[in-house]
């Protein structure tokens, strides 16, 4: 495969970063992940703006336009030759004066790879998910500090589930791992509010919905979510997923998220 590392294209046995990248001795860096239909990136300026205002968060310069990295990001599909793929953009932290303060030059990495979808069971069925207390640092930002994350995941594939959902010490409801977290009460789309991600499937899925659901965007419990008409999951490479199971607790899978799994696959058609 092919990737971009830093203003050039390189095969990826020759995709090498310095060890002295803050990314690597810090964890500094943010990223974004896309999804390409039929060649062609999905809301590629939603995810282009999302990176740079993450970067932004965190003090990293972002040093090309948010046309510049879609069009990296478009190169490096044509290079590939890939229709139906994931594209993860990141953006690293650079070197470090004293191996903890950036000097301000951050590397851009762009890598591709053939999609794999999810299993078709798991949006026939429905998927089971758990729940897990914890409360993300600079939730609004897309960094690459993924440590709970990847404990969280761990634990959650240990009991069968292929998402983890964070509860935060008010047992209030935030998002996934690497999901944004939906449910339905009476035909009523809810959310929760705060310390949330801002998913560009979560937006498409808000856009869609505004035009047939009544839509909450609000704090959400814990035994609101469990005792939820429908529950679904978002993300760039799951699209819609419904829940089937919380921990222990059975959800219906019902005709609502249904709607909105069609509505979501007619607009990727038309848009790409």
């Amino acid at each position: 495969m092919i990737t971009y590392v830093d203003g050039k294209f390189v095969d990826e046995r020759e995709a090498v970063i310095p060890v002295t990248d803050l990314a690597i001795l810090r964890g500094y860096g943010v990223f974004d992940v896309m999804r390409a239909y039929n060649g062609r990136i999905f809301r590629a300026h939603d995810h282009a703006e999302r990176l740079v205002q993450s970067a932004g968060m965190i003090g990293i310069p972002v040093r090309h336009s948010n046309d510049g990295l879609i069009a990296i990001a478009q190169e490096t599909l044509a290079r590939n030759n890939l229709k139906d793929a994931v594209v993860r953009v990141v953006l690293t932290g650079g070197d470090g004066a004293d191996s903890i303060t950036p000097l301000g030059n951050p590397r851009l990495l762009v890598f591709a790879a053939p999609y794999k979808p999810p299993p078709a069971d798991d949006y026939k069925n429905g998927v089971k998910v758990i729940t897990t207390s914890h409360k993300r640092f600079l939730p609004y930002a897309k960094t690459i500090h993924y440590i709970p994350a990847i404990l969280a995941m761990k634990t959650a594939h240990e009991q069968g589930a292929v998402e983890a959902i964070y509860i935060n010490g008010d047992e209030l409801v935030s998002e996934g791992t690497r999901t944004s977290v939906f449910m339905f009460i009476k035909n009523r789309l809810i959310t929760p509010r705060e310390d949330v991600l801002p998913g560009i499937t979560r937006k498409v899925v808000l856009e869609l919905a505004e035009r047939v659901f009544p839509i909450d965007i609000r704090d959400v419990k814990l035994d609101e979510l469990i005792g939820a008409d429908e529950v679904f999951i978002t993300s760039t490479t799951r699209e819609i997923q419904p829940v089937r199971q919380i921990d222990d607790e059975r959800v219906l899978l019902g005709e609502n998220t249904r709607k909105l799994m069609a509505a979501f696959k007619e607009l990727v058609s038309r848009q790409t």
